[in-house]
């Protein structure tokens, strides 16, 4: 649990050199978490007693711990409160698309971790993503992605493959996804490469199970990605990924030249 102080004193409006006072609050909160005062795991103090605690008004309260959330301290949610979530501040990934390579690079570059699998048969939504009919049914691998380095899941990724081709499951649960990125395993299972990849991006909100597994906020910012690869045969896909990328975490920037 968080070690409980006495009244402490503020100084907000004393070092903070003309900035805002909201932004003088949150570097002490931010202190506070990054010293053990307030562990990862531990319920933060309420917006009341933060305003009680440091004299200041419940608008520089939101607003500090705004920050905090933004930054990824701490998360807040409705009848729970906030809570600490790390001690450090997230880092955010971008990634620059001028092509397919680019998109195959990130793939590459990022740990798949399997959180489930199962058969699924496609409503309207997913038939509509699939571009495939209403009632087929397809292998749903759900999992997220996650930064090599800092073990930071940036996006939930949810991967659509043909029945046929469920052997792909069984390589990526031996191997943990492994050094062979789950798209090649995919191809090598339908055993041909994808030609065509088509794109479609749409803003969205987080869902709280989504929410959940990021350790974010529910109703958070977010764009839904979903790419459907084509092999030779042009009306149905070999295999679908949609992705859910939390704003915060994340940016796409794409690159288009004309053609002459």
């Amino acid at each position: 649990m968080a070690r409980t102080k006495g009244r402490a004193r503020s100084v907000v409006g004393e070092a903070g050199a003309g900035l805002p006072r909201y932004q003088d609050l949150a570097a002490e909160l931010i202190a506070a978490i990054e010293s053990g005062t307030y562990p990862v795991g531990s319920q933060f103090p309420s917006e009341p007693q933060l305003c009680e605690r440091f004299g200041v008004s419940r608008f520089t309260v939101r607003a500090a711990l705004d920050s905090l959330q933004r930054k990824g301290y701490v998360s807040r949610r409705p009848k729970i409160g906030t809570l600490v979530i790390a001690d450090r501040p997230l880092a955010r990934y971008s990634i620059a698309v001028t092509g397919t390579a680019d998109l195959l690079r990130f793939s590459r570059e990022m740990k798949y971790r399997v959180l489930q699998s199962q058969d699924v048969t496609a409503d309207v939504t997913l038939a509509r993503d699939l571009e495939c009919a209403v009632g087929e049914t397809w292998l749903r691998i759900a999992g997220c992605r996650v930064t090599p380095q800092a073990g930071l899941a940036v996006s939930l990724a949810d991967y659509f493959v043909r029945p046929e081709h469920r052997r792909v499951l069984a390589g990526i649960e031996a191997a943990g996804a492994g050094a062979t990125p789950i798209y090649a395993r995919i191809e090598q299972a339908a055993g041909e490469p994808v030609l065509e990849i088509r794109q479609e991006i749409n803003a969205c909100a987080m869902a709280r199970e989504q929410a959940q597994r990021l350790g974010i906020a529910e109703g958070s910012a977010a764009f839904r990605m979903v790419h459907k690869m084509f092999g030779a045969e042009a009306s149905r896909p070999l295999y679908a990924i949609v992705s859910t990328f939390p704003a915060e975490r994340f940016s796409f920037t794409q690159t288009l030249r004309l053609e002459e």
